[in-house]
């Protein structure tokens, strides 16, 4: 159902999305470089037009200025002895020989007449206009230089192919004996240079389209050759949809067939692969889970079968204890039995190591105590029990290569007396208050052995008196052992020095707080670093028997 519904999902095909996004490219690739190409060649033509039409009338202007200095030259005489017939001929030949000049006029200085004018046109006296006004500045400026020529030239604000040219005509002395105008069209220029430049425009509006006729064979070509490669690419990527949907859905035995040794059969080839990871990943991850709930089952057992956290009293004494592991499941575990005669048991264990092992161990051990305590309970010793465990985990601890550290203290308030066993455990603390100094007195239970389960088996015991408020503090080496972020331990320094800064105050929350100021400055010592090692703190308190609350008593 599911790969039904990617296929009913499916727009637009990835070829026939290559196929156009590939026909728009080319499309605005060549359309935009035959705009460009053929805005660049018409701009370029009209560049050289302009430049070529410049020179062109600069040409112009510059015979046009030879011949009238040349025509003023040759007229002067005979506009000073009124030889009619000669300036005709002189305007008639100026004519003839430059089709650029349209008119020809020559005027009589002193009386401002007309004298030729040609082509043959109306006689008479010559306007003034601004021809004449710049002629007459450069006829007053060749007075006082005494320059022998002077030219002036006016542009046809209406029409610019409309020039006109004028000159004083003088004689050798320098004086002024008449004038020539002369008339000049550049139109039959700018047309060559119109012609040329539509031409240019032919021939790159020819280029663009022969351009854009070769890019569209090659589109043509392009887009045969996109279909064939789209259809190639397509192909394997539909059977890669399908895959993932399949993947989706759960099914990791199906894998794709691609023969291609390019990207797409690598990919393939990783889809085939991620599939076979997937599969044995959700195996695992399903085991993983399992072995998860069996492990939070043990460590919901484990809990149950160590006492509570909150302050216990038993008898004439106060119990509270407080056990971190470093995993879910730990080796570190402590108990106590209330005996006859209102003597305490407690012991202290540490199963090297951590995790399920470490847990099976810690709890044979602690049904050791309560089987010896609830069956030879008269004869019970802490080194005899110390010697019942070692055989009930002897076999398990050897299969495993796992040793445990173990004390044992037994109170006997009658007779005043505590005696204790150690196999290899961390020696405890005990803290007795000076009634006269009102200070605490440390003492350390130095008693050394062997861990149980270790061939060379050796336990030490020994004794002391019991006096009332006497707290015996025991812990298991995790405690001692945390480290800090840079490395350093917490040792057994700072455990003294906060042992000695307690003070009693006689009631049974002192037990509590003194627990949980222990634990609190380790746990902020070792700061965001995780346990490296199960940590167990166990306090007891001995309480005066005289003063002792019997109603609060609990029998274990």
């Amino acid at each position: 159902m599911q790969n039904e519904s990617i296929s009913n999902s499916r727009g637009i095909t990835l070829g026939t999305k290559l196929v156009l996004a590939m026909i728009v490219l080319v499309v605005a690739s060549v359309g935009t470089s035959a705009f460009y190409s053929l805005r660049t060649l018409n701009r370029l033509a009209e560049s050289q037009a302009n430049a070529r039409q410049a020179e062109g009338e600069q040409a112009l202007r510059e015979r046009a200025e030879m011949m009238v200095r040349n025509l003023a030259s040759s007229a002067a005489l005979s506009i000073s002895v009124s030889d009619i017939d000669v300036l005709h001929e002189l305007a008639e030949k100026a004519l003839t020989e430059n089709p650029s000049v349209e008119w020809i006029m020559i005027i009589d200085q002193p009386s401002n007449k007309v004298l030729v004018r040609k082509p043959d046109g109306a006689l008479g006296t010559a306007p003034k206009d601004e021809v004449y006004h710049k002629l007459q500045s450069n006829a007053k400026q060749v007075t006082e230089s005494g320059s022998r020529s002077d030219l002036a030239f006016v542009e046809n604000e209406a029409d610019q192919t409309k020039w006109t040219f004028g000159g004083n005509a003088r004689l050798r002395d320098g004086n002024l004996v008449g004038r020539v105008r002369l008339g000049m069209t550049t139109s039959e220029v700018r047309e060559r240079i119109a012609a040329s430049v539509a031409s240019a425009h032919q021939e790159a509006s020819k280029s663009a389209r022969n351009q854009l006729l070769f890019a569209g064979i090659i589109l043509l070509f392009g887009i045969v050759l996109a279909v064939l490669g789209s259809r190639r690419i397509a192909q394997p990527l539909q059977r890669l949809s399908l895959q993932a949907g399949y993947i989706a859905g759960g099914d990791f035995g199906q894998r794709v067939h691609v023969k291609s040794r390019d990207e797409i059969g690598q990919l393939a080839h990783s889809f085939n692969s991620m599939a076979e990871s997937l599969g044995l990943l959700l195996h695992q991850m399903a085991h993983k889970a399992s072995l998860e709930r069996e492990l939070e089952l043990a460590r919901d057992v484990q809990q149950t079968m160590s006492p509570p956290p909150q302050l216990l009293p038993v008898g004439n004494f106060s119990l509270t204890g407080r056990c971190e592991m470093a995993e879910q499941c730990g080796g570190d575990w402590w108990t106590y039995r209330l005996l006859s005669r209102d003597r305490l048991l407690v012991v202290v264990g540490d199963v090297t190591g951590h995790g399920v092992p470490a847990a099976m161990i810690a709890a044979t051990a602690r049904g050791a105590v309560e089987a010896l305590s609830a069956v030879d309970e008269a004869i019970m010793s802490p080194a005899r029990l110390l010697g019942a465990i070692d055989l009930a985990i002897r076999d398990v601890s050897n299969t495993n290569n796992l040793l445990m550290t173990c004390f044992a203290v037994m109170f006997d308030p009658h007779k005043g007396k505590m005696t204790f066993a150690n196999a290899g455990h961390t020696f405890p603390y005990l803290l007795r208050p000076n009634r006269r100094s009102g200070e605490g007195e440390l003492a350390v239970l130095a008693v050394r052995g062997n861990p149980l389960g270790d061939p060379r088996q050796c336990i030490t015991t020994d004794e002391r008196d019991l006096q009332p408020d006497d707290m015996l503090i025991l812990s298991s080496d995790g405690l001692t052992d945390r480290v800090a972020q840079n490395g350093e331990r917490f040792g057994e320094k700072r455990l003294r020095r906060i042992l000695m800064e307690h003070h009693s105050n006689g009631t049974n929350t002192e037990v509590v707080e003194l627990r949980d100021r222990i634990v609190n400055q380790v746990n902020d010592f070792g700061g965001q670093a995780p346990l490296d090692d199960d940590m167990t703190l166990v306090i007891c308190h001995y309480e005066d028997p005289r003063t002792a609350k019997r109603a609060n008593k609990i029998v274990a």
